[in-house]
């Protein structure tokens, strides 16, 4: 059972074993769209969000990211997004889950397309 699991991810992979953690991407993807990189960036003056809210919403994102990975079933049905797909949509879940709990940081609508994320891959991954 484990070779037939095996054989299934790495197909899933399309056999393609260098791994990029989607991590870093969310700092990235952060910066890219100038929405702050935390408290310990520099400049933060043309930031959409303040230092403490960029800095919640990173904490957020790989807090989601840690509890993806950890799910095994969950885990197989990721890998089926590319790395910056995967960050767009953590980040949207992460800015959601901290409005509700009285956070105030908004993001710009369809902030994803400027870093031509697909609508529909984008809001698949983000269920």
């Amino acid at each position: 059972q484990t070779v037939s699991t095996e054989q299934q991810l790495l197909r899933m992979l399309q056999f393609d074993t260098l791994v990029c953690h989607p991590y870093r991407c969310v700092l990235i993807v952060m910066d890219t769209l100038d929405f702050g990189r935390g408290t310990k960036s520099q400049d933060q003056n043309h930031c959409l969000l303040s230092p403490r809210a960029s800095e919640a919403l990173i904490f957020k994102a790989w807090t989601i990211l840690n509890e993806i990975s950890i799910d095994v079933v969950l885990g197989t049905t990721i890998l089926q997004y590319n790395v910056v797909t995967l960050a767009c949509a953590v980040i949207s879940v992460a800015a959601a889950a901290n409005r509700s709990s009285g956070g105030n940081e908004t993001l710009p609508d369809e902030w994803w397309r400027a870093l031509d994320v697909p609508t529909d891959d984008f809001m698949s991954a983000a269920e």
